[in-house]
């Protein structure tokens, strides 16, 4: 395909390109503990925290219980539940 063909994907679009084929992935993780983070959310709060260029994981875990990082997470990255120390994404037996 010529290059002035091609569109490119910025943005809101490549977040929510990611976003979906993050969704299609199966999740094998064995526990089925209630409010366990879905794969979908842990991968999307990962690349939040790259995008946005937090300084650490937990700068990332402070900030994100501010209202406007909350609206941002869920609005532009589609995440419903954020991994944090509090609540884990996977759990043994």
């Amino acid at each position: 395909m010529p290059a002035s063909q091609k569109k490119a994907i910025i943005g809101d679009d490549l977040i929510r390109l990611i976003s979906e084929q993050v969704a299609r992935i199966v999740d094998h993780r064995p526990n089925d503990l209630d409010g366990k983070i879905s794969l979908h959310d842990a991968v999307m709060s990962a690349l939040a925290m790259m995008h946005l260029k937090y300084p650490s994981l937990l700068q990332f875990d402070n900030d994100r219980l501010e209202p406007e990082v909350r609206a941002n997470l869920k609005s532009l990255y589609h995440v419903h539940q954020v991994p944090s120390e509090m609540v884990p994404i996977y759990q043994t037996a």
